[in-house]
């Protein structure tokens, strides 16, 4: 590829620089080595709180019993804090 640039003046008069190569094409090169890693980003703003979530807890209690069906347990409590199951009745497991 050749340039050359022309200024014309006020008076009209025009001035030519010789062309020049600015660039050429030939073969591709190999893949040159990797850059440095860029400059860390600022940190983003904080994102919305989320809606508010549900506390439930799934809790198997299991009682081995002969001929009719236990009756449910109740009274029943977990609590999330320590992981804990309390006022499990005799017999459930």
């Amino acid at each position: 590829m050749w340039n050359y640039e022309c200024t014309t003046y006020t008076s009209g008069d025009p001035t030519y620089t010789s062309p020049h190569i600015v660039g050429m094409y030939g073969e591709k090169g190999n893949t040159g080595d990797k850059g440095d890693k860029g400059d860390k980003g600022d940190t983003g703003a904080n994102g919305s709180n989320g809606a508010p979530g549900y506390s439930t807890a799934s809790i198997n209690l299991y009682q081995r019993k002969d001929g009719s069906a236990p009756s449910a347990p109740t009274g029943v409590t977990y609590t999330f804090s320590t992981g804990t199951v309390a006022n499990i009745p005799t017999g459930w497991y």
